[in-house]
């Protein structure tokens, strides 16, 4: 299988082990098809396409698949239902499995690339510098005048500002702002932390007045990519005999090691 350029430049695989020990639909899946997931993703390292199940032939069926991670055609036909089912993987729309996160990465590094040769450019044009208070990540954005005012697309100050306002708490603001631009440089998609946190606040708006301030700081939530949690996790537990806008109370917090 011809690699790609990726591969070539990076024998290594990016394995993210807290999310991968904390995907709740990827636990859910047996210990077959989650073995099967990882020859996916060596397989999809390779790939002529990051990120993609593919060949130089096309898209690798189930059969060909088998063969690859040599298991019997039975189990990888199974084991490939059941990581769909728990929406694990991705598909094109010509039908090719794909991995949502090495796609976005291989995205992010095409990106970055351009905006370095932009950048570059912009060196020996009449070029504006804007001001940038996260200098600190290496976020450099220029409005070059011989490119039609092509804008590096990067995370911008405006809209990591309007994500941090859309947060219902407003403590930590540079620490969060920071937290927000690592995210969406990590791959995170901008419109999706936008409305997860837009959402959140939403729920927390429903929380009863003395447990809001159980509100995370922002830059905790954004490090623990919380925007990526399930919606109803953030909805506090009703009672069913107080009636829909009852809450249940939390549990009271213990240091660990206390009695109970």
């Amino acid at each position: 299988m011809k690699t790609s350029g990726r591969a070539e430049q990076q024998p290594a695989v990016l394995f993210f082990v807290d999310d991968w020990m904390s995907d709740t639909e990827l636990r859910c899946c047996s210990l077959k098809a989650r073995g099967l997931w990882i020859e996916m993703l060596c397989i999809m390292h390779k790939s002529k396409r990051y990120g993609h199940l593919i060949n130089e032939t096309g898209k690798i069926e189930a059969k060909t698949l088998a063969r690859l991670v040599a298991a019997p055609y039975p189990d990888v036909a199974s084991g490939l239902a059941e990581l769909k089912r728990h929406g694990v993987y991705s598909t094109t729309p010509a039908g090719v499995i794909y991995c949502r996160r090495m796609a976005r990465q291989e995205e992010i590094s095409r990106k970055r690339a351009e905006a370095g040769r932009r950048g570059g450019r912009a060196k020996h044009s009449p070029s504006k510098r804007l001001p940038n208070t996260l200098a600190i990540l290496g976020l450099d954005w220029y409005v070059n005048d011989n490119d039609n005012h092509d804008v590096i697309d990067v995370p911008r100050e405006e809209f990591i500002e309007a994500v941090y306002q859309a947060y219902p708490r407003h403590v930590g603001k540079q620490a969060a702002l920071k937290k927000i631009a690592s995210a969406i440089l990590g791959g995170a998609d901008p419109a999706d932390i936008l409305k997860a946190v837009r959402t959140y606040a939403a729920a927390v708006a429903e929380w009863p007045a003395d447990e809001k301030k159980f509100i995370p700081y922002p830059a905790s939530w954004f490090h623990q990519g919380r925007y990526d949690d399930d919606p109803e996790e953030w909805k506090r537990n009703r009672t069913e005999e107080d009636g829909e806008n009852t809450y249940k109370p939390l549990p009271p917090y213990r240091k660990s090691g206390e009695d109970e």
